[in-house]
């Protein structure tokens, strides 16, 4: 499954944002992925100043951690 999530995140860039997670449907709000990333449940990130990245791989291996088995 993992080769599937990857290709399909292949046009994306290395790094993005959280109005990109919004736009991909993973977060409904700011807010909400903001209180993911507070309780530490959010894909890694980094931060710099105050903007929020998230590595692609990070965005992939969130998904693929929440697949039902």
């Amino acid at each position: 499954m993992s080769q599937e999530l990857n290709s399909s995140f292949e046009d994306f860039p290395e790094f993005l944002s959280t109005h990109d997670l919004i736009d991909l449907g993973i977060y409904p709000s700011v807010n909400a992925a903001y209180e993911d990333r507070i309780r530490g449940s959010s894909p890694k990130y980094i931060k710099l100043h105050h903007k929020i990245l998230y590595p692609k791989k990070s965005v992939i291996e969130f998904l693929e951690n929440r697949i039902s088995k």
